[in-house]
Formats: C-alpha cells, sequence, structure tokens
C-alpha cells in the first residue's frame, strides 16, 4: 500500500524507527513485516479490522501492539464517532 504522507513526514518515521528499532517503517510496510519484532505480518492474523489499519500506519503486528497498547480494540468500537 503506498502511503499518502508527505516524503518528509515519510523520511522522519522512518529515521525514527531506523534509530529505534534497526528498521526502516517504509521497508516493513513493503514488505509486510513487523517492525518492531522483524516477524512476517498476515492479514489474517489481526484480530480486527483497525488492528490491521494500525499495521498500516505504523507498521506493527498484533502481538507487538498488544504489548504497546495492553490491549486490543474490539471490533464493534466505532473509531469515527
Amino acid at each position: 500500500m503506498k502511503s499518502k504522507k508527505n516524503k518528509a513526514i515519510e523520511d522522519h518515521l522512518d529515521e525514527m524507527s531506523l534509530k529505534h528499532f534497526g528498521r526502516k517503517r517504509s521497508e516493513c510496510l513493503e514488505e509486510l513485516e513487523c517492525v518492531v519484532c522483524g516477524e512476517s505480518v498476515e492479514e489474517q492474523k489481526f484480530k480486527t479490522s483497525a488492528s490491521l489499519q494500525e499495521f498500516f500506519i505504523t507498521a506493527t503486528c498484533q502481538d507487538c501492539q498488544d504489548n504497546i497498547e495492553g490491549h486490543y480494540i474490539p471490533e464493534t468500537t466505532d473509531l469515527w464517532c
């Protein structure tokens, strides 16, 4: 999925992820890998559509999202209200 972010923002996100995790966020998104743990990402392993959306924003797999957030967002949560 091609990002709609400004190139300067993409470059900054890549710089931050490279510094903190040793991987570029953009490359992880392209290769479907988690920026945090480096594991391959499979769509069916995400608990909710919101978690899958989160991957395409942060490049973090479901397990890493759970570890960072401490819980997952239930499918019934309306994120747009």
